[in-house]
């Protein structure tokens, strides 16, 4: 009889406790479905089902100071891989434009290898611009959650 009464006491705590966090759930699944950014496809950002272009993006991303700062390095980092990139397509044209099949000349075995490089180092600070991107997005997330759910 005394084991009945538990199961049923612990029975009735569980449902109580669930009904009220599903009750916060229920809160928190509505601010995250109306503030949060959310990637969408390989260069587009969704928010409260809607499709955002970049420029919409940017100024919420740099309305929080943390995703603010992730998003300076973003922007560093894009800027730098495009100024490498445009040795790189340079190099690669003069390296298939100076190449003569007939005599081995080595300028363009170096046009060759200098536009490997350049590409090397484009792909590295593309990379690090797309991991602080990623950062800022969820630096803004996390911050317009916390700001929406203290309201």
């Amino acid at each position: 009889m005394k084991s009945i009464q538990i199961i049923f006491i612990t029975f009735f705590i569980i449902t109580i406790l669930s009904v009220s966090a599903t009750c916060q759930d229920k809160k928190i699944g509505d601010l995250y479905t109306k503030n949060v950014i959310t990637f969408y496809g390989q260069n587009g950002f969704m928010r409260n089902n809607q499709r955002l272009v970049f420029n919409e993006v940017k100024p919420l991303l740099k309305s929080f100071p943390a995703s603010g700062l992730e998003y300076k390095q973003y922007h560093k980092n894009r800027t730098l891989s495009f100024a490498f990139f445009i040795p790189a397509v340079v190099s690669g044209v003069l390296y298939f434009t100076k190449r003569d099949n007939n005599n081995y000349n080595t300028y363009p075995a170096g046009y060759g290898i200098a536009s490997i490089g350049f590409l090397v180092t484009t792909s590295v600070f593309d990379q690090q611009a797309k991991k602080h991107l990623q950062r800022s997005v969820y630096l803004y997330n996390r911050d317009i959650l916390i700001q929406k759910y203290k309201e």
